[in-house]
Order: structure tokens, then sequence, then C-alpha cells
């Protein structure tokens, strides 16, 4: 994804993501059996989610603390707020973009490393100031 407003169109992605992570927290905090485990099962199924077979998934939700879901929904939300942000910007400044991909062609997110997060907060810094002029 090379531009913001690509990013905006696959909000739904971040969307699905969120709720993936809100589910496991959810199925950890209540005892296997109960009415709210069965309630995050049927949520998935509605969202159109398949069960989840007991693979290396499994492996890997088992192995996630806590904090580390927390801090992946916190990541993801704060993506998503960053995004609609940025789009807003881009909108109101009649598209003028300072928004730029990196060395690599891809446009910094707040899932990259700390020097990619550190250019997602210059460039919202800038994408702000574009809108006041």
């Amino acid at each position: 994804m090379s531009t913001y407003e690509g990013l905006h169109s696959r909000l739904s992605f971040l969307t699905r993501a969120k709720f993936h992570v809100e589910t496991v927290i959810s199925e950890r905090k209540t005892p296997k059996g109960s009415i709210a485990s069965a309630g995050a099962s049927l949520l998935r199924r509605t969202h159109s989610v398949p069960e989840k077979s007991s693979t290396s998934d499994d492996m890997a939700q088992l192995s996630l603390t806590m904090s580390e879901l927390k801090s992946y929904l916190n990541t993801i939300n704060l993506q998503m707020e960053v995004t609609s942000f940025v789009h807003k910007c881009l909108s109101e400044s009649g598209g003028v973009s300072s928004v730029r991909e990196g060395k690599d062609g891809r446009l910094p997110t707040l899932f990259g490393n700390p020097q990619k997060r550190g250019e997602v907060a210059t460039q919202v810094r800038f994408s702000a100031n574009l809108s006041l002029w």
C-alpha cells in the first residue's frame, strides 16, 4: 500500500483484526463453557470467522500474554485513528500529501519498528500542519 487513501479504504481489515484480538481477550477472561465463552463462539460465526482448529495458531495464541494482546489491540486502535486522521487531513487539503513512502516503497505504520513508528508520528504532525493552512 503506497497511500493513506489506500490504507483508509482497507480499514475493514484492521476492524476484523481488532475483533479477533478482542475475542481472544474475552475468551481468556471467561472460563471455558460459560455463557460468555459460548457468546464469543457465536459472535465469531456471525462475523464469518471460521472456528479455530487445533493448529499452531492455537499455540501462538496461548503464548501471548494478556499484556501483549492489549498492546496489539492498542496498536490496532491507534493505527485506525492515524489512518482516519491522515485521510481527513488529505481530504481537507485537497489531496496534498505529506505522507511519504519509506525506502522500501511502503508507508510507515505503527506495526513497524521504532523508526517506522517515529516516521508515522512525524507524518501525522505534518498532516495536521497542512490541514491548518
